[in-house]
Order: structure tokens, then C-alpha cells, then sequence
């Protein structure tokens, strides 16, 4: 059996001796929980991983102030061995969903399920909202869950934003993002970053890159646990995570498939699992301070709970104190060369440490008094608070929406970041721009240029030029359309595509070289792209013409 089911404790009757319960509503018998929510690309909710027979109830019934308006989408869970089988046979159901609605999935851990947009790609489970294809979301919610089989999610497709799961007031206790920048946004996170002063436990991917998390304020900022990615197994850093994160955790790791209703694959590396991997741990913790105060509500104010009188900052500091520096490997899977773990100070390239569902049992010990744990090293904790000292002074003044300067991380073109990555390169609709590439994409790499997009957006993009790659991806790197070109063919010089945007947000152009020579591109956003033209003189980089 995967984990305990919630509905094992609906009755008062079976709950430990001495637990004090809510008073329920009528019909309602409330129970401890936690729930974790996800923002993301998609589920496979007819994965097994997912699967809870007994969980049949609408969730109001044992989760305090859950929204009873929430209806059912009752699919074929727990009914076919094949995937396929069990999409086609809801065919009609998932094509009946609408946009911007909200759902429970019985038979399912997902409590409440919402998708802002449907996806624009061909295929049909593309086009339905919630249902995944690419298996980012169902790799997220699922590396929570083998941390936690207990927890419960709320899920929301399309978009990186929390704000729809706060406005429908859906409670939730951790908020797991896994969608990151391909460019650092810079400045306060409640301009473009997620609104998290709302939501109080909030962890974040780190990055895939091994930029400071110092200056994206949606890996860096301090109300923000921002994890990093590494190896347990040899205690070893991997060279692609951000870097001066909290805590770390797999790099690499299983996930649920998103193709299966069975079956895993170990084939999945980045932070966007390192972050959940860390919330589903921290649920743990949460659910046992819960079950063990007989706790059944949410949530209040800073208080995870108010009858054990556990607070948000004490778990953080629980969190800081028992993350571990020499880890029991649970995922042994590596796929990429790491940096050996400095033996003298860890915390250089670990934050306050690994943390898995394994770790947090030493956190569960350490909050309900049976094993104490010792603070960290004097070393460990001064680089800490030096990291986070940094980060409060990354973020300054909240200026106005839209004058953000946006910058790319193609600091060796020598077009528009000759030395640092400092240059502007926002792009509008309506302007055609043109820049000079230094060589070839060996050197030149991938230039990225950030424009933001209100979902149902149609972005007609246009571009000229001898590219080895040209392409609109998402905030998460999923790219949206794309197109090649090849050197010395003039008919394929140019190409044009059109996007339509499903949902809010910063979104990226990507253009990567083949040779040395000028290039063009333009986007319209609900207009016609702008024709590039012909090349004429070099003009001085990104200057509208």
C-alpha cells in the first residue's frame, strides 16, 4: 500500500487517545493534514502514485475551510493497467473541463485542480487543461509524494502565479514552485516574481544554472526557500544548480511517468525536482507535529500549530538545524559530473545542508522533543546570515510594472553584454531589432530577449537570419514553437510562426547562431510581426528600426 490514507482517520473513534479534535460542521469530521500546493505544466492523475481508493468524500468534509463549491471530476482512476486506455475512455470528460474552473479528482490525492488556459500544442491531451504530456507537472507532484505519501495537492496548470488558488481560498500550507527564469528577474519579487508574502511557506527551484540565486528574486529572496540541487550519494554539488540557496536536495531523482499508470522513470535531473522533493519533506513534518497535537485546521497567521504552538519560523529553524551535511542516499541515480563536497565547509556549497523525506525525520524528532538537534557549526551559520543579509539588500524600492530591465545570460557575444549581464534586451511588439552575432552558436551560445504576455495572447514572431535555432519558450523552458534555418539557403533564411500564450506571464525569444553576420527579428502580439526585411549596414545593437 502506498502511505496512510487521509479517510483511514474519518472517524473521531480512531484517532490516538488524548487527540483533541475541531468542532466540525454538520456532516463534517475534520482531520489532521497537510496540503501542498502546485503551480506547474500538467498531471497524470491516473498514475498509481496518486491513487487513494478510500479518499471518495468531498475534500470540505475532512479539510477545514475547503470550498464545498468545488466539483467533482470523476475519472476512470484505479481502472485501467494502460494509460492510453484510461485517457480515451474520459476523453469526453476531460474536453467538458473548462478553463479558469476548479475541480477535486476523487480516488486522488488532488484535492482541488484548475487550469487557466488549455495548451495550444496538436495532440489531444495537449489541448485538454490539467491532463500533462511533457511530465514536468507529474514529475513535480509525484517526487512530493514519495517524500509524503500522505500529503494532499492542490494543483494549478499554466503559469508559475498562486494567485488563483488564493483567490478561490483553497487552504494550503506549502506552496512547491518548480518554474524558474531562463534570465534572472532582478529587484522586488512582488513585481513579476510570485506573490509570496501571502503565502508563507514557499520553496522554490533554485535555478539549473550556477548563477548566485542573489539576484533573481524568485530563487533569493528571503521569505523564499530557495533549494539547490546535489547528490547524497558522494556528497557532491551539482555544477548546474544555483548557488547561495538554503538547503539542497537530488539533482537527479524518480518521478512518477507521465505516460504510465504504474510505472516510474529515474530519468529526470534539475532543480524543478529538488524543490518539491524538499516541500514534500517539510509536509512530513508538518502532518506528524499535526497527528501528534490532534491538530485538524490549517494555517493561522504564522502558526503551522496553534495547539502545539509551532510557528513558521521555529519549523524554518528546525529545517536549518537538522538539514544534514553527510545524508543516507535514497535516490543513488546520477546522470552529470559534480564538485566534491568541501569536508571543511559544507555550507559553502550546501546552504544548511541535503534535505529529503529521510532528513525529516531527524525535523519530526527535533519538533516534538525526543531528539534534540545541535545547532550548526559557527561556520555554517555566519555564511548563512551573510547570504541572507545579501538578499535583503538585493531588493529595494518597488518601481513601476514594466521598467524592469531584462537581461540575457550570453555574456560572450560581445553584441549587447561585452562584460557583464547588464544589458536591456526587453523587447516589444510592434519593433523589428536587429543585432550582430560574433560567431557561431559554439561560441555564441543562445541569446535570450523577455517580453510579457497576458494569457490568450496570439505573438506572431518573425525572424532573418542564418540561426541554428529560433524559438518562444515559457517562464519553465518549455519551448512553445520553434524553427531551424541553414547556412547559404536563402529561401530558409527567414521564418515566421504564431504562439497563442496560456497564461500570464514573462515569456522568452531565443535565438541561437550558426555563423557571424547580422540578424533580424520582430514580434506582434495580437498583431501581425513586423517585417525584418532584407539586411541593409550593421546597425549598433538591439536599436529599433
Amino acid at each position: 500500500m502506498r502511505g496512510v490514507c487521509l479517510a483511514f482517520l474519518f472517524l473521531v473513534s480512531m484517532l490516538a487517545p488524548g487527540v483533541v479534535s475541531a468542532e466540525p460542521e454538520s456532516g463534517h469530521i475534520f482531520v489532521p493534514h497537510v496540503v501542498v500546493g502546485v503551480p506547474d505544466s500538467g498531471i497524470n492523475p491516473y498514475h498509481d502514485i496518486y491513487y487513494r481508493p478510500n479518499l471518495t468524500e468531498h475534500p470540505c468534509t475532512y479539510i477545514a475551510d475547503f470550498p464545498c463549491d468545488i466539483p467533482s471530476l470523476d475519472l476512470s482512476i484505479g481502472v485501467y493497467t494502460e494509460w492510453e486506455d484510461a485517457v480515451e475512455a474520459d476523453r469526453l470528460k476531460w474536453e467538458s473541463i473548462s478553463a479558469g474552473e476548479w475541480y477535486w479528482i476523487p480516488k486522488t490525492v488532488f484535492v482541488a485542480v484548475h487550469c487557466e488556459r488549455p495548451y495550444s500544442s496538436a495532440s489531444f491531451q495537449s489541448r485538454m487543461c490539467i491532463l500533462d504530456e511533457h511530465g514536468h507537472g507529474t514529475g513535480t507532484t509525484s517526487s512530493i509524494l514519495m517524500e509524503n505519501p500522505d500529503a494532499l495537492i492542490v494543483f494549478k496548470a499554466g503559469g508559475s502565479s498562486i494567485t488563483p488558488i488564493e483567490t478561490k481560498g483553497v487552504p494550503v500550507d506549502i506552496y512547491s514552485v518548480s518554474w524558474g527564469n531562463i534570465v534572472p528577474v532582478p529587484g522586488h519579487p512582488d513585481v513579476f516574481c510570485a506573490n509570496h508574502q501571502r503565502a508563507p511557506i514557499y520553496v522554490t527551484a533554485a535555478g539549473n544554472d550556477p548563477r548566485s540565486t542573489l539576484i533573481d528574486c524568485r530563487k533569493g529572496d528571503p521569505a523564499i526557500i530557495s533549494v539547490g540541487g546535489a547528490y547524497a550519494q558522494d556528497r557532491s554539488e551539482e555544477t548546474l544548480a544555483a548557488k547561495q540557496v538554503d538547503v539542497v536536495s537530488y539533482f537527479c531523482r524518480p518521478t512518477a511517468a507521465v505516460s504510465s499508470t504504474s510505472d516510474y522513470r529515474s530519468s529526470y535531473c534539475g532543480t524543478s525536482f529538488s524543490a518539491p522533493t524538499v516541500a514534500g519533506a517539510l509536509s512530513k513534518v508538518i502532518l506528524a507535529i499535526r497527528e501528534d497535537s490532534g491538530y485538524t485546521g490549517g494555517l493561522d497567521g504564522d502558526l503551522v500549530d496553534p495547539l502545539a504552538d509551532v510557528s513558521i519560523n521555529e519549523l524554518r529553524d528546525a529545517l536549518n538545524r537538522t538539514a544534514s551535511y553527510s545524508p543516507e542516499a535514497k535516490y543513488p541515480n546520477r546522470f552529470i559530473s559534480a564538485v566534491p563536497l568541501n569536508p571543511v565547509a559544507p555550507w559553502l556549497q550546501w546552504g544548511w545542508g541535503f534535505y529529503d523525506g529521510l532528513v525529516a525525520d531527524a525535523t519530526v524528532a527535533h519538533m516534538l522533543g525526543t531528539d534534540m538537534a545541535p545547532e550548526k557549526p559557527l561556520g555554517a551559520r555566519s555564511h548563512q546570515e551573510n547570504v541572507h543579509t545579501a538578499r535583503t539588500l538585493s531588493y529595494g524600492p518597488i518601481p513601476a510594472p514594466g521598467v524592469w530591465p531584462f537581461v540575457q545570460d550570453d555574456a560572450r557575444s560581445g553584441r549587447d553584454a561585452p562584460d557583464d549581464l547588464t544589458a536591456e534586451v526587453w523587447i516589444s511588439s510592434g519593433v523589428v531589432y536587429r543585432g550582430t552575432s560574433t560567431g557561431a552558436f559554439t561560441a555564441d551560445d543562445q541569446d535570450h530577449y523577455a517580453f510579457w504576455g497576458e494569457a490568450g495572447d496570439v505573438v506572431n514572431a518573425k525572424v532573418r537570419g542564418t540561426f541554428d535555432r529560433f524559438a518562444i519558450v515559457d517562464e519553465n523552458g518549455t519551448i512553445l514553437d520553434s524553427a531551424v534555418s541553414f547556412v547559404g539557403w536563402d529561401v530558409l533564411r527567414q521564418t515566421q510562426f504564431s504562439v497563442v500564450l496560456a497564461h500570464s506571464g514573462l515569456y522568452y525569444l531565443h535565438y541561437r547562431a550558426l555563423n557571424a553576420e547580422e540578424y533580424a527579428f520582430s514580434i506582434g502580439i495580437d498583431a501581425p510581426a513586423p517585417e525584418p526585411g532584407r539586411f541593409g549596414l550593421p546597425l549598433a545593437p538591439l536599436v529599433p528600426v
